[in-house]
């Protein structure tokens, strides 16, 4: 799921529906403590699903699924979904739902190790928060942290692969000198889901799972998770993610179209550390500032502007200028790379085609992108 919101958080989610959730995913953030066995305290140990798996070997798993017979599967009872409700709404396993992946190795870590690790840990020593803030700034949020090791020990209890296995690796600020990743952020990527339906076989379950979703005509989302239960264990193992099941299906995010609703903009986030462009005099190689970079709902904190672009239109929120994010407009994204001048990021929603809303894009990251000359940074949502 777009961060969401959902990505639905960083996405609405993913968007969660716009992170990878866009709304859900990044709209739904809300902070909770509880464990899973606290989650879990009431289901009884009889009801768990059953611990057997036919082979040891993790490798084997994706064999396995592929090559599974469809009589060896049957339906979960209402008990068992109660259960993975319980274990899906977890802090430390709801964020793996902030990512699509087919499999274990296609996760972005950067989305599902947002929260952490662990909700429970020790503060920052002061040697170790004046290292960060020397090499990236200041801390203006709350800030998340954890060794290799810790991360490793993590990353193997919930995939049963190595941090060497993925294909896309983290990319958080990192001390060399404490083997150590930190990553600011005043808020907890979270959304509640309720499994709804799902089958068992041996050792998988694939669950299918809903969650709000604001910019949906139902109001929620649906999502399908593949579990691959350790053998001997009653842990289990995220295999595969698809936040957005119409998103899938369609071959594209089905919310793209649809009109802004600026309710949801408290729920937007901006804790993204931008410490690299301070000063706004950095500038990236203007080839690799493309249109489908810039597909998304993006959010402007200091004006409180928001543009949604697609391959369909744009979408813009600027109530200064009576732009209510109500009426699709064309955009385009022009080179003027020949003039040593950087892209143009143009939205048609003036009566005035000569006179477009232009923002002059310096560059982009995949949370943000940024303009230089008219100071403005615009948040990924």
């Amino acid at each position: 799921m777009t961060k969401t919101n959902i990505k639905l958080k960083k996405s609405i989610l993913l968007s969660c529906t716009a992170i990878l959730l866009s709304s859900a995913a990044g709209c739904g953030k809300s902070s909770t403590n509880n464990t899973f066995e606290e989650n879990a305290s009431e289901i009884s140990s009889e009801y768990i699903p059953d611990k057997e798996q036919e082979t040891a070997d993790s490798s084997e798993f994706s064999d396995n699924l592929i090559n599974s017979d469809e009589s060896e599967f049957e339906p979960l009872t209402e008990i068992e979904l109660d259960f993975f409700t319980n274990y899906l709404n977890n802090l430390q396993n709801n964020t793996f739902l902030q990512s699509s992946y087919s499999t274990p190795m296609d996760m972005d870590l950067n989305e599902v190790l947002y929260n952490g690790i662990d909700s429970e840990r020790p503060p920052l020593s002061d040697e170790i928060l004046q290292a960060y803030m020397a090499e990236y700034g200041d801390i203006i949020t709350d800030i998340i942290y954890f060794t290799t090791p810790e991360l490793e020990e993590f990353i193997a209890l919930k995939t049963g692969i190595t941090l060497s296995d993925f294909k896309k690796q983290l990319d958080l600020p990192y001390l060399p000198e404490y083997d150590m990743y930190l990553c600011q952020h005043g808020d907890v990527y979270y959304v509640p889901v309720t499994c709804i339906s799902g089958t068992k076989g041996p050792g998988i379950y694939e669950i299918t799972y809903e969650y709000e979703d604001y910019l949906s005509e139902s109001g929620v989302a649906t999502g399908r998770v593949i579990l691959n239960q350790e053998y001997g264990n009653e842990n289990y193992w995220f295999y595969s993610n698809i936040a957005n099941l119409s998103e899938e299906a369609n071959g594209s995010k089905e919310n793209e179209t649809a009109p802004f609703d600026p309710s949801i903009i408290n729920t937007f986030y901006v804790d993204t550390d931008i410490s690299e462009i301070s000063g706004f005099d950095k500038f990236d190689d203007f080839s690799s500032i493309t249109k489908e970079k810039l597909y998304g709902t993006w959010y402007d904190p200091h004006t409180n502007e928001v543009i949604v672009l697609s391959e369909e239109g744009a979408y813009t929120y600027l109530p200064y200028l009576d732009l209510y994010g109500t009426t699709l407009y064309d955009w385009e994204l022009t080179d003027r790379s020949s003039d040593g001048l950087c892209p143009a990021l143009k939205i048609y929603c003036f009566e005035s085609e000569t006179s477009p809303l232009t923002y002059y894009v310096a560059g982009i990251r995949e949370d943000y992108f940024w303009c230089n000359s008219q100071q403005q940074i615009f948040y990924r949502q």
